[in-house]
């Protein structure tokens, strides 16, 4: 009986769902497949409704809702990614693409966009039927897994009616991995503040919203390299800065329930293309796990990681990410006087270097090497990771960071970056 109730439960809920999709808003695309712009309106708003319900606890789970997700973002249309499926559906061969992130399904529909709603619906179903858990990976769900993966930013679709049946695919920018989450549990945003798996997003509704798409083809920071580009550059610097702003206040959640302690006199981080230049040498080499030798960057500190998918801008982000995650796992040792010590903190080495307090300047390269990876480089001016030395200076009173020129006490001449308390060295 309860199973009953629930599945009458799911069945309002969907229809609730496809209402909400006639009333979609048009816009162009400027996609040149030959299919309407109808059709990928359609296709988006399915996309998006189910992800909204998703985000705010709302889409079905086998006799239940699926739990709601942080920092989940809403997804966009890209031109390429219809191409790509515009030519697998035109095919009529009922089938996966080796190497391609699909969903796919075949049934009789009385247009192109009411095969795309029946995917969804599909797609919708799938966990009412198999269950799902977003900490799991559940074969069983196969394409559903592609549309609801976190990571997924774009998508693409296309209807072909083949034998009088309509093929419809779609593929997604981003893989769902059998080892990761699909999403995380948490609270749905609510503010621009709670979106932060990419800088400089918004919320609305329930979903992230992402900044526009960059352009990976501009390459003037530092021009004569061109495995960089300006918005890798751009995203290390902000990256950095940004953990380093949060640190500094502390309020940042370590390992074992504790805290990063509140601190002064920390350095904003600028980027260098001599730096760069000597990172990208030894990137090219392929090096991953093995690091530079000191004397080949003399004074520099080194992170390094090596990341599979994304561009050179996205991977360089990730690695940040990756980097500062060591606070919360596995930590540091002491946190009340904030000093490294070794062995204890090797497994927290990455975000010591990355919040070191006295350094001010990065430089990274970047190499998609033979194994299908991207081997990173980042080195630091200064460097950082000295045992027995404080990461940060540790502010007993007040609040962390710098309000005034006055609390840069590094350098006579340095001053105040007052919009997140970092100190820029002159």
């Amino acid at each position: 009986m309860a199973l009953h109730c629930c599945n009458k439960i799911w069945v309002f809920i969907i229809v609730i769902f496809l209402i909400i999709v006639e009333n979609v808003s048009a816009a162009t695309f400027g996609c040149s497949t030959g299919q309407t712009d109808d059709f990928r309106n359609v296709a988006l708003s399915v996309h998006r409704q189910y992800r909204q319900l998703l985000a705010q606890g709302k889409a079905p789970n086998k006799c239940g809702q699926l739990p709601e997700a942080k920092n989940y973002y809403e997804i966009n249309w890209d031109c390429a990614l219809e191409t790509d499926a515009k030519a697998w559906s035109d095919a009529c061969n009922y089938a996966y693409k080796s190497g391609a992130t699909q969903a796919l399904t075949m049934g009789s529909a009385s247009s192109p966009a009411d095969a795309i709603k029946k995917l969804m619906i599909k797609m919708a179903n799938t966990p009412i039927t198999n269950g799902a858990d977003p900490d799991t990976y559940n074969n069983a769900n196969n394409d559903w897994n592609r549309v609801i993966n976190y990571k997924v930013l774009a998508v693409g679709c296309a209807s072909k009616l083949c034998s009088g049946m309509y093929f419809t695919v779609c593929h997604y920018d981003k893989p769902a991995f059998s080892n990761e989450k699909l999403y995380e549990k948490g609270t749905n945003c609510v503010t621009d503040s709670d979106c932060t798996t990419l800088l400089e997003s918004t919320c609305k509704d329930g979903l992230c919203i992402a900044p526009p798409k960059p352009d990976e083809t501009i390459n003037t920071v530092c021009s004569s390299n061109p495995s960089m580009n300006d918005y890798a550059r751009d995203q290390l610097v902000k990256w950095h800065n940004y953990y380093r702003a949060l640190v500094i206040k502390g309020n940042e959640p370590a390992a074992g329930g504790r805290k990063a302690p509140k601190g002064k006199n920390m350095y904003k981080i600028k980027y260098s293309c001599a730096i760069e230049t000597n990172a990208q040498n030894y990137a090219n080499t392929c090096p991953y796990p093995t690091h530079s030798l000191s004397t080949a960057r003399p004074g520099w500190g080194e992170n390094m990681a090596w990341i599979s998918t994304g561009t050179i801008g996205e991977s360089m982000a990730k690695s940040v990410q990756l980097y500062y995650s060591e606070l919360l796992s596995p930590g540091m040792a002491d946190l009340v006087t904030n000093i490294v010590t070794y062995p204890a903190d090797k497994g927290a080495g990455h975000y010591t270097q990355v919040v070191w307090g006295n350094t001010y300047e990065i430089g990274c390269g970047g190499k998609k090497c033979p194994d299908g990876y991207w081997h990173l480089v980042c080195q630091y001016n200064v460097a950082g990771n000295w045992n027995n030395t404080a990461v940060y200076q540790v502010a007993s009173t007040g609040p962390g960071g710098c309000a005034t020129d006055a609390d840069c006490t590094t350098q006579a001449a340095d001053t105040c970056s007052t919009s997140d308390g970092l100190c820029n060295r002159v």
